[in-house]
């Protein structure tokens, strides 16, 4: 059966699937007040007329751990703490014979944070707006320390550099990224190597004409490295052991897809 709704400026949406329908519901596009139709009602009326309160979808919904769509708990099959569509069924089981590691598997959520295995595969979803990621996956490699090390910086910046290289951790990963947020990393990479390259002009400014406009490069260049610190990494290392990876800066619905870390 297919579905048609109209938008609050009166425009139609549709047709959509019986699937396509209930997600809308249940991102709120779709709301009690919201006139609908479909091939078996004789005219338009309000979504609360035709299936009654709200729980008409009260059937449970569970996101499939690769594609992150969201389907009714029947519909999906459950492998250790992955859930998965028909779909993405025969490529995720393929992927275990052959010995791959599938999407999703050795993911897990951690109160705010995403807990994975080094050698797991995240869902094809954006990890800073859950949005479809269309394939791209962006490699990064994370290192981390016990923050107690930081300590060291009172005995000198030398002395933590050698510390943090002998005891820091480090894990590649391959994160998720809509075209939106590859945009704003682009953009953020080139303001922050902007400020870097005013903060050299000013530099050689002050070597040729006014010594005192070095304390502005300095400051300039402060602020490159802390803009860049805080806007060009999509998500940052909360820790990393010998086995997992904690990430922080996950976006909320990307955590809510996927199952409790077992050790909570």
């Amino acid at each position: 059966m297919l579905w048609y709704y109209q938008e609050e400026d009166g425009i139609q949406m549709g047709p959509l699937t019986e699937t396509e329908f209930e997600q809308k519901v249940m991102a709120g596009q779709v709301t009690q007040e919201t006139m609908v139709w479909n091939e078996g009602m004789a005219g338009w009326q309000s979504y609360a007329s035709v299936v009654g309160a709200m729980p008409a979808l009260s059937v449970s919904k569970q996101q499939c751990s690769q594609c992150g769509q969201s389907f009714a708990e029947s519909d999906l099959v459950r492998f250790e703490n992955s859930l998965i569509c028909a779909k993405c069924k025969p490529i995720f089981f393929q992927s275990l014979k052959e010995g791959i590691q599938p999407v999703g598997v050795g993911v897990w959520r951690r109160f705010s944070q995403l807990v994975m295995t080094k050698d797991a595969q995240l869902p094809d979803r954006c990890t800073v707006c859950n949005a479809p990621a269309n394939g791209f996956r962006l490699k990064r490699n994370l290192y981390w320390h016990p923050p107690a090390w930081y300590l060291l910086l009172c005995a000198g910046l030398l002395f933590y550099a050698i510390a943090a290289l002998i005891v820091r951790k480090k894990a590649s990963i391959e994160i998720g990224l809509c075209p939106t947020h590859i945009q704003k990393r682009k953009r953020a990479i080139a303001i922050t190597w902007l400020l870097v390259g005013v903060s050299i002009l000013v530099v050689i400014l002050a070597t040729v004409k006014e010594p005192t406009l070095i304390l502005l490069a300095g400051a300039i260049l402060i602020g490159a490295l802390i803009y860049g610190v805080i806007a060009v990494p999509p998500v940052t290392p909360a820790k990393i052991t010998d086995r997992l990876v904690y990430l922080k800066g996950v976006n909320t619905s990307y955590l809510n897809m996927l199952p409790d870390f077992p050790n909570v």
